[in-house]
């Protein structure tokens, strides 16, 4: 049988884009200090490859975070909350963690939880408080497919954690204030840079909420009690970055946009997708997590499988990173056991087929149909 090209399935770190080379990184400004201005105009070239592909308004600023996507939304969730009520709408792990994070600094939310596998209830967001949301639960497979439940006209602000959907899921940045992510998900880049994608609204509550708390520094967009604009004239970096890194952003980026930048992404990750649904539909010992197709990730697919124990999970999990299909596809830690298949735009849709040929072949000897 004939088995994946890429066998990297994992959902962070994730495979890297197609056109990747060591090469590329011969052109990185290895040993350059990051405030160059060599190092700070390739930093405005990803910056500005961002707000084309992603049709970013012109309005809105990008920062780089040391942290990946967490440091990007903790930096977020340090500096502008707290100036009113939030509603946090969590279903996964990640939104466990920011509801940890307002507890710790004692704020004032409401929050709106549900079990694995399911959607928080969305209705409940009141849009004169502010929200913390995520935009696709990597841990749980939940996604949320559109944002018309954000009014235009709301009061508070949104942070939306959206390293797992954005580049290849539409989104609309009326509806977006603090958006963040990271190098490492859709654009097979490397782990520990995250950025924030800020809306005017965001910027305007840094310069007139200040809050009562020291901002560690590594989190901190502000100065003097107002949003840094001086990180905007060195691209937008709180700390020292990886020039290597960048280098290989910059390349990942390029790749995207001659491939046809969101439209394509959205296209493959829907084709790959689609593989796992006809499967799915074709078996009976193989369900997926998500029983509401409406709020079922197509990008981070989560499957259950009913009718193995957990040793046989992990039996069939480890077969198959033995014969080098599939890398890095248990379910996370903290969700129930089963796979979790990453179907980001970095991922080739025939791999997807041809790793479920083998989940197929493992599987049924097993249960010896």
């Amino acid at each position: 049988m004939e088995k994946p090209k890429y066998p990297y399935f994992s959902s962070g770190p994730c495979k890297k884009y197609s056109s990747f080379n060591f090469q590329n990184l011969n052109t990185a400004l290895i040993g350059r200090a990051h405030k160059s201005d060599g190092a700070i105009n390739r930093l405005l070239e990803v910056n500005q490859l961002m707000k084309e592909i992603l049709n970013i308004p012109t309005n809105y600023e990008i920062v780089l975070t040391p942290g990946s996507d967490t440091g990007a939304v903790e930096s977020c969730i340090w500096c502008m909350l707290g100036e009113r009520k939030v509603d946090i709408m969590s279903c996964e792990y990640f939104g466990k963690k920011w509801t940890q994070d307002l507890e710790d600094l004692n704020l004032d939310f409401n929050l709106y939880d549900a079990r694995y596998g399911e959607s928080p209830d969305l209705c409940k967001y009141n849009s004169n408080n502010d929200l913390v949301f995520v935009l696709n639960a990597t841990t749980s497979g939940v996604y949320i497919p559109n944002l018309d439940w954000i009014s235009n006209d709301r009061e508070g602000i949104t942070i939306c954690d959206a390293t797992s959907g954005l580049f290849a899921l539409d989104v609309d940045w009326n509806k977006l204030d603090a958006t963040t992510f990271s190098w490492q998900k859709m654009l097979g880049g490397e782990p520990g840079f995250g950025m924030i994608i800020l809306s005017p609204r965001a910027i305007n509550r840094m310069n007139i909420y200040h809050p009562d708390r020291a901002i560690p520094y590594v989190l901190n967009l502000k100065k003097n009690k107002k949003f840094n604009a001086d990180l905007l004239l060195h691209g937008g970096t709180v700390n020292t970055f990886s020039l290597l890194a960048l280098e290989d952003c910059l390349y990942a980026l390029k790749d995207l946009k001659e491939k046809g930048g969101v439209s394509y992404a959205v296209n493959k990750v829907k084709n790959s997708y689609q593989v796992i649904e006809n499967f799915v539909n074709g078996h009976d010992w193989i369900d997926f997590l998500v029983e509401d197709k409406i709020v079922r990730s197509p990008i981070s697919v989560t499957l259950t499988l009913p009718k193995f124990n957990k040793e046989q999970i992990q039996t069939l999990i480890k077969t198959l990173e033995k014969e080098n299909i599939a890398f890095d596809i248990r379910s996370h830690f903290m969700a129930p056991l089963g796979l979790r298949i990453w179907c980001g735009p970095t991922v080739d849709t025939e791999d997807v087929k041809l790793l479920f040929d083998w989940i197929e072949k493992v599987a049924e000897d097993m249960l010896n149909l």
